[in-house]
């Protein structure tokens, strides 16, 4: 697998077989990893580093380990399997960590970066909170990433993935806050305020029309989860800008789109009612 891998024309070429590879090598992992073949993750971060070819092909692989592990296992392994693999992926995971931020920081491959931000989306389900709110995570994904055309769908796709977090400790409540302030920030000047949205998804290319359709989860997954810190003075023309995006969001003539967007409305709707029938109720 590593030979047929390691260079551009080889990859492209046997794309399709590679891929087949790579889900047979996920079920060897699933039954000999951790117990006989221990040094696994350390020897696909290493191997990573030889060639960036290799690396994305090696993204794929754990990305599919994390789906596998925590998706998709409940009907596929017995319960300390899962708990087993699960320890280890957590126990190893700084040596991944370690791989995404050497690619995020230092590769100027375009399929590289976007595998990375796509095995990270899977990881930020699971992973300790600490490497997302005490790293550099945030920001290489609002600054960079999402501001970038190429990469904003998949950069997208993690923050989305990030802003539905919920129960957690108050101590990230701030880093919510500054999360999402950051996003407005750059949101606006990626679509103004005056962007006719509905219209913008008509017309857009396929891309366009998964952005929006992620700039939906983005709203609907914050607002479940986070809302009340927004409500704030500090807060307010932010949380407004958000609600008049997601309004807009809401009148795209697409089925899912609006499906995403009705949820968030009806849980908004019944949050507000219930806080209003309690400010009126008799003493």
């Amino acid at each position: 697998l590593i030979a047929i891998s390691n260079s551009e024309e080889s990859y492209r070429a046997n794309k399709l077989f590679i891929g087949k590879m790579n889900k047979v090598l996920v079920q060897i992992l699933k039954q000999e990893w951790p117990h006989n073949w221990p040094n696994f993750i350390g020897d696909i971060c290493g191997a990573s580093q030889t060639s960036e070819v290799l690396c994305e092909n090696n993204m794929v692989i754990l990305r599919l380990l994390s789906e596998d592990v925590f998706d998709f296992s409940k009907d596929a392994m017995t319960t300390a399997k899962i708990r087993t693999l699960k320890e280890s992926l957590n126990s190893e995971f700084a040596k991944i960590f370690q791989l995404c931020e050497l690619v995020l920081s230092s590769t100027t491959r375009a399929s590289l970066l976007n595998q990375t931000l796509a095995t990270l989306q899977r990881f930020l389900t699971w992973i300790p909170l600490g490497y997302i709110f005490e790293t550099q995570l945030l920001s290489t994904l609002v600054l960079k990433f999402f501001t970038a055309p190429q990469f904003r769908n998949a950069a997208l796709d993690c923050l989305a993935e990030i802003a539905s977090l919920t129960d957690l400790q108050p101590q990230y409540d701030p880093l919510f806050c500054e999360l999402y302030v950051n996003f407005m920030q750059r949101l606006v000047e990626i679509v103004p305020e005056h962007v006719d949205i509905p219209q913008a998804y008509e017309n857009g290319s396929e891309t366009d029309k998964n952005f929006i359709q992620k700039l939906a989860l983005f709203f609907t997954g914050y607002f479940k989860a986070h809302l009340k810190l927004l409500e704030t003075a500090e807060h307010a023309e932010a949380l407004l800008s958000g609600l008049r995006y997601l309004v807009r969001i809401s009148m795209v003539p697409d089925n899912e789109v609006f499906q995403i967007a009705l949820e968030s409305w009806h849980q908004f709707s019944q949050a507000l009612y219930v806080s209003e029938t309690q400010c009126v109720a008799p003493a």
